[in-house]
């Protein structure tokens, strides 16, 4: 079996060098210990949950009622959840729905009542929480041309940076013609530090685990709200990146979610 350039299977199966196969095994775990820490001896930046925010943009506050109006089983949705690209060109989105995907795919909606950390609706490895939102206003009734952050502390979007031409962003981002017609993007990045202070280089595994388990949610809850949604793995990281003022090293873009009607 060939692939396109010509490559045996079992000829790139013995390739050395590979990036993918070095970082699974310099992440794996060869020995597990059974002695268990207790919370209490933690070190304090095991215990530290981390929220960013954007105190000096303005931000939009998101309300209870936001979270609390779905009201569909949760059967019907899983098994009505499909991958659909067909968005509407004029059509767009109430903010209301914007508010409610975010805050119920990602906000704190709890606290562990043995160590007081919060605690929100995707598991997360050590409860770190890496993960951050952004969302990419195209057609966003009540919302201008502008990236957004989700401050998970303070339950607000923050906004953040103009976008100009939006669709053709959308398009140049992902290589996609049909994302021109997406109402918003949100795109999820991660906070990579948050897990490797605690899991060291197993803990980038952790925040990809992570956005499998968010990007869920994300897609589960549009699909309760009667939105198409499409997710995206391939987009240009620099640019992305560069739009949304990130670094790309200590903080970048892991994972894009096209939304629209």
């Amino acid at each position: 079996m060939k692939n396109k350039h010509n490559l045996d299977i079992k000829e790139i199966l013995k390739l050395k060098d590979s990036l993918s196969k070095e970082f699974h095994t310099r992440t794996s775990i060869n020995y597990l210990s059974k002695k268990i820490i207790p919370y209490e001896k933690w070190p304090e930046n095991w215990r530290k949950i981390f929220y960013k925010e954007y105190p000096r943009f303005d931000s939009i506050k998101i309300e209870e009622s936001n979270i609390k109006m779905l009201k569909n089983p949760l059967s019907r949705i899983i098994l009505k959840r499909r991958s659909d690209r067909n968005f509407i060109k004029s059509s767009t989105l109430k903010l209301s729905d914007i508010k409610t995907i975010i805050a119920l795919s990602a906000g704190v909606n709890s606290t562990n009542p043995e160590n007081g950390l919060s605690l929100r609706s995707w598991p997360s490895a050590g409860a770190r929480y890496p993960l951050e939102l952004y969302i990419l206003n195209n057609k966003i009734k009540g919302l201008e041309k502008y990236s957004y952050h989700y401050n998970v502390k303070r339950n607000s979007l923050e906004k953040l940076f103009p976008i100009e031409n939006v669709s053709d962003f959308f398009a140049e981002i992902s290589g996609q013609e049909w994302t021109k017609n997406a109402a918003c993007m949100i795109a999820v990045s991660s906070v990579f530090g948050r897990n490797r202070v605690k899991y060291a280089d197993r803990g980038y595994r952790y925040s990809l685990i992570d956005c499998g388990h968010l990007g869920q949610n994300i897609l589960l809850i549009c699909t309760a709200l009667d939105l198409k949604s499409c997710p995206i793995g391939g987009f240009l990281d620099s640019r992305l990146n560069e739009s949304l003022d990130l670094d790309g090293k200590n903080e970048a873009v892991i994972y894009l979610i096209a939304i629209g009607r």
